[in-house]
């Protein structure tokens, strides 16, 4: 019967499961089809002319309109310098290929030129201009060809210090802007020069003499020099080029394209006029030297829009990824903040089960076989001065204290009620035996599997090692849990050195006043119960007989000594740490029992423990004579 249950209720959980699985896909699929429609940049956008502010529909407000409000409308350029700095001085790991195609634009320029057999050419000139543009592909392709030869081992610099140069080089003209733009507007003018040095090169008067005697004769002149047409498809070869160019701002690709306009223009209309004149022209009824320019205006005008575009969707793709990757850092900084609120209401490892979702009728609960509880209650005070700023002042110098006691042997500050301090050690999640069970109710869904590591840490696993790097067991029976015993005691007298100083410093109390604030800690150790209450605000707190012991030690000991149970007093002999033995004590529900003062010097330190000390009947303490004591100091 039990296995038909637990095959029924297995089937329960797998279908309901497969449906929320289905109901998770459905979501995120929609949810990213919303996401893409409202881009500035899909397949529907991709098509639309860049729109004003008020004709953006309410379904495109979204990362258009912020887009918008963070750019300039003419060139795409952001409004913030930093951010448009910030998108200049990327890496460009296409520059080498751009280089690439500009040295085969000048292979091109120059076999055009070889077709043509102009007399006025200049082959050594040509020659040097593409060796002086091959120089920086082999740069700048360099880091490439070298890492692709060598084989797969950890990255390491060539031991040939020419080639580290090259290397850096390379990596330069990727990674500096102020070395890629000098590099691609110089390659641009000379590829520029090349395309038109036939024109440079050219005898004016010998070219002027041959087009009148073609008149004269009604011939057709021969063009030893150049071919008008062959020069300007030369430089829209040379305007092509910015098309390849990635990592150059707009504005600057502009200023180069206008610039090589304006000196062809020039060349066609002010000095060489009288040459483009006489070449063929496009249209009926224009001019040859019109034909010309028109010609390479077009082209540089659709050169102009395509790289607008182009710059459009960079810049986009840029302001989204750093919307993003803000919001990623606001969602860290927010998870972290939520993790820091969660260990600081709930231990580490019962705050990590509360992450995930629970449901109300779900218990938590844990069972320790040993813990040590310690409770700290500050008296002698005078309650009319001393209001809530004293209380969380001193609290908070508790709170730093415990920030060292955070790595092996963790403790944990339970509460705070009124005036004394409640503390823990030993509720570690290795240490546990239960931890959750759920109420048997009739629902459709299984409780999920809890998480039973912890990720928030506060202190490096050396603290409590240095806190207690002098105190060695003295058995060797000694339990490995007894530890947390001696960490709570070495924090219940870091309490008491703390108090010292607000005393001695005058902080909240008066020096001439009696009243000068005193501690009475009280600690037990043993088997002890914790768990969660509530599920708005939920509160962590432990229950059993050790912690109500801990209680009535405090509240029977005395101020500015340490109250122990015989059991913790055993303990902390083992770790030859001196307990006197003080007498009987009445404990409520329990009656009479012995317990022990911690001995302490006049500096706050552990005394050593003796065997001499182990009879404790003939080394009685006297509260009277404690108190006379701690006057006297």
């Amino acid at each position: 019967m039990e296995d038909d249950n637990f095959s029924l209720n297995d089937y329960r959980f797998s279908f309901s499961f497969s449906e929320d699985y289905e109901d998770i896909q459905v979501k995120a699929q929609r949810d990213m089809i919303l996401e893409v429609e409202h881009m500035p940049v899909n397949r529907v956008q991709a098509c639309k002319i860049r729109r004003p502010m008020h004709r953006i529909a309410k379904e495109d407000i979204n990362e258009e309109y912020r887009f918008n409000l963070e750019s300039y409308y003419l060139f795409t350029t952001f409004r913030s310098w930093k951010m448009e700095w910030s998108f200049s001085k990327m890496r460009d790991l296409l520059m080498k290929y751009s280089l690439g195609m500009m040295v085969f634009a000048g292979a091109t320029i120059i076999a055009m030129d070889l077709l043509v057999k102009s007399e006025a050419m200049d082959y050594t000139m040509l020659l040097s201009l593409f060796l002086i543009i091959l120089l920086p592909l082999l740069l700048a392709s360099y880091k490439k060809l070298w890492l692709r030869g060598r084989r797969l081992s950890p990255i390491t610099q060539p031991t040939f210090f020419l080639s580290r140069w090259i290397i850096k080089a390379s990596d330069l003209i990727e990674k500096s802007v102020f070395v890629r733009i000098p590099l691609a507007i110089m390659v641009l003018f000379l590829l520029y020069v090349m395309s038109s040095e036939t024109v440079f090169s050219c005898d004016i008067a010998r070219l002027e003499l041959e087009i009148i005697n073609s008149e004269l004769h009604n011939l057709r002149p021969q063009m030893l020099c150049f071919m008008p047409w062959g020069v300007t498809y030369a430089v829209i070869i040379v305007l092509s080029l910015m098309l390849v160019i990635i990592g150059i701002p707009l504005i600057i690709k502009l200023g180069v394209g206008l610039a090589i306009l304006g000196c062809h223009v020039i060349t066609v209309h002010a000095y060489y006029g009288f040459a483009f004149e006489r070449s063929q022209t496009t249209d009926i009824g224009v001019s040859s030297s019109l034909a010309h320019s028109w010609y390479l205006l077009a082209f540089f005008i659709l050169v102009v829009v395509r790289e607008g575009y182009l710059n459009y969707i960079l810049k986009a793709s840029y302001f989204m990824s750093m919307c993003f990757e803000k919001k990623h850092e606001l969602t860290k900084v927010k998870t972290r903040t939520i993790k820091i609120i969660m260990a600081n209401i709930l231990p580490t490892h019962v705050a990590e089960v509360f992450k995930v979702r629970r449901r109300s009728d779900q218990l938590y609960y844990e069972n320790f076989s040993q813990v040590a509880v310690m409770f700290a209650t500050i008296e002698n005070y005078e309650a009319d001065k001393l209001g809530l700023r004293a209380l969380h002042e001193m609290i908070c110098y508790f709170d730093e204290l415990l920030v060292n006691y955070q790595a092996w042997y963790k403790i944990e500050k339970i509460k705070v009620m009124g005036w004394t301090y409640l503390a823990a050690c030993g509720l570690d999640v290795d240490h546990y035996t239960d931890f959750s069970v759920s109420v048997p109710v009739s629902t459709k869904r299984e409780s999920d599997k809890l998480q039973k590591s912890g990720s928030v840490r506060f202190a490096p696993k050396d603290d409590d090692e240095i806190m207690i790097k002098d105190l060695h067991p003295t058995q060797a029976t000694t339990n490995e849990d007894d530890n947390t015993v001696l960490v709570m005691t070495e924090f219940a007298l870091n309490l008491l050195r703390i108090m010292r100083d607000i005393r001695s410093k005058g902080i909240f109390f008066e020096k001439d006043s009696k009243l000068t604030g005193s501690l009475k800690i009280g600690i037990a150790h043993g088997p002890a119960m914790a768990g969660v209450v509530g599920l708005s605000k939920p509160h962590y707190d432990i229950w059993g007989h050790t912690v109500n012991m801990a209680s009535r030690m405090t509240s029977t000991g005395v101020m500015d000594g340490i109250h122990v149970t015989e059991s913790t007093a055993n303990v902390l002999r083992d770790f030859n740490i001196r307990c006197t033995y003080r007498g009987m004590t009445f404990v409520k529900g329990v009656g009479q029992v012995p317990t022990y003062l911690v001995d302490l010097d006049e500096n706050l330190h552990f005394q050593q423990h003796s065997p001499d000390n182990d009879s404790h009947k003939g080394s009685k303490v006297s509260v009277h004579w404690l108190d006379e004591k701690r006057t006297e100091r």
